[in-house]
């Protein structure tokens, strides 16, 4: 448990197949039954490749790592490394960030983790409430001082959404119509539409399922010239977009992107977000401040000053 009550849970993400993109949260010590047999938690029914009991998933939060007992006949594998898991023997620690394939069905697995924030935000909405009688909250994927984005089930489209829910409507109407200029872009992440719910403005957006590239730093550490070049020019695509669309203000950071590394070349999406500023005014996205934050996503680390730009002169 962190200081600000944020827990660390395991999360486990189906990347392929009919239940692709769903997500299952496990507590510390909590397992997931994996299998065609019904008395499986992930039931797999119609995938010949999956054993009827093929594998247990526990996440251990003490030390940062799932536990894999795999009892199949056909196999669990590291898709990394098409390396086989010892079958029927103790559990393998994997590190999150993992990606398992099950059986010889195509199935894939991320193991991955995310931060659980106080069931209750400033504006009253915990899970399993409704916005507006459509989103159902089912969990906060992040927040801040002035914003929370939660990750909620749409019941009229049956499909998830991601829902920011801002403090000042202005902050709210002004993000929106920046998003509004790239509904249908691939490498930006498309807006929904604008609810009023109470008292707070909403911002009703696609959701993704992807991970964010603060969060795979984190894990990679230091990334190697030809991925951060890839990288790199994705980003600097989706920054071009917004200044052919005249759309200067905002925010590029690592907490912005998202990134999936799942094929040969990496797919970006960039969350357009106003909320960094300084002397209370939006950050400029100019060139300097796309260097700055292209040298902090890819490096890691906050860009430096010399001496003489510290003194001002």
């Amino acid at each position: 448990m962190r200081n600000d009550g944020r827990q660390l849970l395991g999360l486990i993400r189906v990347l392929t197949g009919e239940y692709r993109s769903a997500e299952i949260s496990l507590e510390s010590g909590e397992s997931l039954k994996v299998g065609r047999a019904a008395t499986n938690n992930l039931i797999f029914e119609n995938q010949k490749g999956v054993s009827r009991n093929h594998c247990v998933i526990t996440w251990h939060a003490d030390d940062g790592a799932f536990g894999v007992y795999d009892t199949s006949s056909t196999g669990t594998r590291r898709w990394d490394t098409k390396e086989l898991l010892p079958k029927n023997d103790k559990a393998l620690r994997l590190a999150p960030e993992t990606v398992i394939s099950i059986g010889t069905s195509g199935i894939r697995l991320l193991l991955t983790v995310i931060e659980k924030y106080p069931d209750i935000t400033w504006n009253g909405l915990h899970p399993g409430m409704e916005i507006e009688g459509r989103y159902v909250v089912v969990r906060i994927m992040d927040q801040k001082p002035d914003s929370v984005i939660y990750r909620c089930d749409d019941k009229v489209l049956g499909m998830p959404v991601a829902i920011k829910a801002f403090r000042n409507d202005k902050e709210a109407e002004i993000e929106a119509k920046n998003m509004a200029h790239f509904r249908n872009a691939k490498d930006i992440v498309n807006i929904y539409g604008v609810i009023k719910h109470g008292e707070t403005s909403f911002i009703v957006m696609e959701y993704i399922w992807w991970d964010l590239l603060s969060e795979k730093l984190k894990l990679w550490g230091k990334i190697g010239v030809s991925q951060a070049k890839e990288i790199t020019e994705c980003i600097l695509d989706s920054v071009r977009k917004m200044h052919d669309k005249g759309v200067a203000e905002g925010v590029i950071d690592p907490g912005d992107i998202y990134i999936n590394m799942e094929n040969d070349k990496p797919m970006v999406k960039v969350y357009l977000s106003l909320e960094e500023k300084e002397d209370g005014v939006p950050i400029d996205l100019g060139i300097n401040e796309i260097g700055k934050r292209l040298f902090r996503s890819l490096t890691g680390k906050k860009h430096y000053r010399t001496k003489k730009n510290r003194r001002g002169k």
